[in-house]
């Protein structure tokens, strides 16, 4: 079962991410009549409480907006609200209708080029998805709150795995059904549209790489040359680090793997043509000739983290990769 992409809504739109870049939220959440402190209890750092959840309608201001990132979440039921999806909400819009209701109110003039690029973009797409290949989703379902209450193999794969509810949903994670039970599967998304999928067994360590994987990169729209990019080993890596690289040091980096220790030639090809701020190169404590294969193919500067024995991304907790980054990334 395949998830259609909402409403063929860019992402990418330079209007959208401008105008959400623009947004006053004290001003929206003003005018959308919504009760919000900016401390208090329940009310964490970075955040703004709500005084009820849009999902849970929980009290106590349990749900929080990001004040920097605008993103939602709640301390209960663990909903997490995309800018956009927040946006929709408080004004009781779709998500399209609220796609148009930031741009068509924002200021923003694009230039010859952007505008020659937005107009063939979805035809650039599309050829590009046909070059590079689509492999289609197995079958699967959402994972919801029922689903992790019904299924503790599951829950107990995810939470010994730091997989938080709230990034289940924001990064689409899928459990197999079928031929596919038992099989966490992880949508592979390109400029908003599933492009392929990795999944990996609960019950036991095995892996499953289709054929179009090695031509993409995880999250590779965002890897760009004004971030500095983290390459790790695999998605449970790279899920747990961008969470923690976003409440931590927001904006600054973005976050990618190759889905196996082994990055494929393509997956350099496309790093280069990325040319982001900076690689730096994070796997596992004994994974030396990786790293170098990398380096010796990439033509600009790739650094290495040195991560305590026996560690890797996912298994250390947000402390201890904060002393990882301010001994070896953030000292300059």
């Amino acid at each position: 079962m395949r998830k259609p992409y909402k409403e063929h809504i860019d992402f990418d739109d330079p209007r959208l991410i401008d105008a959400i870049h623009k947004l006053d939220i004290s001003e929206f959440l003003d005018d959308c009549g919504v009760n919000y402190r900016y401390e208090g209890k329940n009310i964490g750092d970075r955040f703004i409480g709500i005084e009820h959840c849009p999902d849970c309608n929980k009290g106590n201001f349990h749900f929080g907006i990001h004040k920097e990132q605008l993103f939602g979440s709640c301390l209960v039921c663990k909903a997490y609200y995309s800018p956009l999806k927040m946006i929709a909400k408080f004004k009781k819009l779709s998500i399209k209708e609220a796609f148009n209701y930031l741009v068509e109110n924002n200021e923003y003039e694009m230039d010859v080029e952007e505008r020659v690029n937005q107009i063939f973009k979805s035809k650039k797409r599309v050829e590009e998805y046909y070059f590079r290949g689509i492999d289609d989703l197995p079958d699967n379902k959402e994972i919801t709150a029922k689903v992790l209450a019904r299924d503790s193999r599951l829950k107990t794969f995810l939470k010994e795995r730091r997989v938080k509810p709230w990034e289940i949903v924001k990064h689409d994670l899928r459990i197999g059904i079928n031929a596919h039970k038992n099989q966490l599967i992880f949508p592979i998304y390109v400029g908003g549209k599933i492009v392929s999928y990795q999944w990996r067994r609960i019950d036991r360590k095995q892996y499953h790489v289709p054929p179009s994987l090695a031509h993409y990169l995880l999250w590779e729209d965002e890897i760009n040359k004004y971030k500095i990019c983290l390459l790790v080993e695999g998605i449970l890596d790279a899920i747990h680090l961008r969470s923690f690289t976003d409440m931590f040091y927001p904006k600054q980096f973005s976050v990618t793997t190759g889905f196996t220790k082994s990055v494929s030639k393509n997956q350099i090809k496309l790093l280069v043509e990325k040319q982001p701020k900076r690689l730096i190169v994070i796997l596992d404590a004994d994974s030396w000739f990786d790293y170098n294969r990398i380096k010796n193919e990439i033509p600009f500067d790739v650094d290495y983290v040195i991560l305590p024995k026996e560690s890797d991304p996912n298994s250390m907790t947000f402390a201890e990769l904060n002393k990882v980054f301010k001994e070896q990334i953030v000292c300059g």
